[in-house]
């Protein structure tokens, strides 16, 4: 007797393989899975940062992506509690001048056309339809009213909270993917829909949201076969692991070990079987260069080092494309510290 229902994996005619690079934008769930495929040294990124609604991660994308030199409008910056910060971008662009804020902006703008160019495929995750678009006049500074990617801890009565609709959902993100295919027609596209619930929305709002999301990516694979696909994460966590033991102490989230469940998944539905060897090599990697010595001697650190980088030149040898710049960075540095140097998924180091 089964007490489960089972989302079986299906094979996806559109196939990955982590000798192409993947760049993921939208919300905080899709860096979830970014970061779980670098562990097995993937190189997939988020340029972005976490993004929640289709409309500003278009803008995002478009910012970045068109245009000869990428450039952010100056009217789209503001000062707040001692920070500079772009109403398109997450905070992690923030800095105490505009000059940074625009710095970090065109390093990741650059990172991400170079990836892109190298024949990046693209990962869209949906987090709610509802927008925060900005009508005071005190910082609209005679711009017209337009939707924010963060609201910056900016009082909301600076915004208006709408909907989107399906009908403006696809035809936005058809312009976007013919621009997208235009510039790079090597690309694909991989929709998905976070299972984070945004209860800011209340419980009503947030199923109302989460359906208009669905139907909207139903109507835009559909309208971009082959070139799009649907990956079912949302389905995964809410109709087969359906338990709060699978989400984090927030109960919105989801648990490290469904973001892995997830991620087993994902990997069933878009990678051949060959290149699921190259994964397993690469997070035996990954455990190598994380591994420490009970006793941390000279001796001990130089035999580690030079065993990973017996194991890391086997592993390029067959699969170049593995290991990216920050852990070959790392390959010639003692094993002294504890971090995690692919932590930043942001690529701005490219």
């Amino acid at each position: 007797m089964e007490f489960r229902t089972v989302c079986k994996a299906q094979a996806s005619p559109l196939r990955l393989s982590p000798r192409r690079p993947l760049v993921f934008a939208g919300s905080c769930f899709s860096e979830n899975i970014c970061r779980r495929l670098r562990r097995a040294l993937w190189p997939a990124y988020n340029f972005t940062g976490a993004l929640y609604n289709p409309e500003s991660i278009i803008s995002a994308l478009r910012l970045m992506l068109t245009g000869e030199e990428p450039t952010l409008p100056k009217d789209s910056l503001l000062h707040n509690a001692g920070l500079w910060h772009c109403w398109y971008l997450d905070s992690g662009f923030s800095d105490i001048t505009p000059e940074g804020v625009e710095r970090k902006f065109i390093a990741a703008a650059l990172s991400l056309r170079k990836v892109m160019e190298s024949g990046a495929d693209l990962i869209i995750t949906f987090g709610t339809a509802w927008v925060y678009r900005l009508i005071s006049p005190e910082y609209l500074r005679g711009s017209e009213v337009f939707t924010v990617g963060n609201c910056h801890k900016i009082p909301s009565v600076a915004f208006n909270r709408e909907k989107l609709s399906v009908e403006d959902i696809c035809r936005q993100w058809i312009d976007l993917s013919d621009e997208i295919k235009e510039r790079y027609p090597d690309s694909r596209l991989i929709f998905t829909l976070s299972p984070v619930r945004h209860i800011k929305d209340g419980f009503a709002g947030n199923s109302l949201s989460k359906a208009t999301l669905r139907v909207a990516i139903d109507e835009m694979v559909e309208g971009m076969k082959p070139e799009a696909v649907y990956f079912p994460a949302y389905e995964i966590l809410l109709d087969d692991l359906r338990d709060y033991r699978f989400y984090a102490s927030d109960m919105l989230h989801p648990s490290e070990q469904a973001v892995e469940y997830i991620y087993e998944r994902f990997i069933e539905t878009f990678v051949d079987e060959s290149d699921r060897q190259l994964l397993k090599a690469g997070e035996a990697l990954d455990r190598a260069y994380r591994h420490r010595p009970i006793i941390p001697t000279e001796e001990n650190l130089h035999r580690l080092k030079q065993n990973f980088n017996e194991k890391a030149d086997a592993l390029t040898a067959i699969w170049p494309e593995a290991l990216l710049p920050e852990f070959q960075d790392c390959r010639d540095v003692a094993h002294d510290h504890d971090g995690d140097d692919r932590g930043d998924t942001t690529g701005r180091n490219l």
